[in-house]
């Protein structure tokens, strides 16, 4: 009964009823799983600015589950969930695409820039990769009392 319900708001547009049928169908709740049904309504979502569904989106790209695989397209998706939708899971998986230079140009000093955002959120991930950055000279001057400090806050 919810599913109907929350269909009957995605089709007026609900972006968050979007994003929830998304999950839906994404983990099989409620109805049979669907990857493709999935990234339509995160897609839905996401085009309205949904935070979550962007991020969802971006994943779905990333890993080519319910359409191909895109890295270019899971970064775009990532941008936007971290820079207008301050989401830190999207700023701290930003942080590592800049790392690994998936989907963007490989570049330390945006991987620190993104991860310094998610850190000042409180995520541990994103303090321990500053602490790296600092350890290993990445996008930043060696600095071993800073490597420690972040290492200390992420504890």
């Amino acid at each position: 009964e919810a599913l109907r319900l929350f269909h009957l708001a995605a089709d007026k547009g609900h972006a968050r009823a979007q994003g929830y049928i998304g999950l839906c169908y994404q983990a099989g709740e409620g109805t049979p799983e669907d990857h493709v049904k999935a990234a339509q309504y995160f897609r839905l979502a996401a085009n309205q600015g949904h935070t979550e569904a962007q991020l969802n989106l971006a994943q779905f790209y990333f890993e080519g589950a319910g359409l191909p695989q895109d890295d270019d397209t899971a970064a775009r998706c990532r941008h936007l969930a971290a820079d207008e939708g301050k989401n830190v899971e999207a700023q701290h998986n930003l942080a590592q695409c800049y790392a690994r230079g998936a989907g963007v140009l490989h570049d330390f000093v945006k991987a620190l820039h993104y991860n310094r955002l998610a850190a000042a959120q409180g995520s541990a991930f994103a303090q321990c990769n500053i602490a790296q950055a600092y350890l290993h000279a990445e996008g930043v001057s060696q600095d071993f009392g800073e490597g420690a400090r972040y290492h200390r806050l992420a504890a």
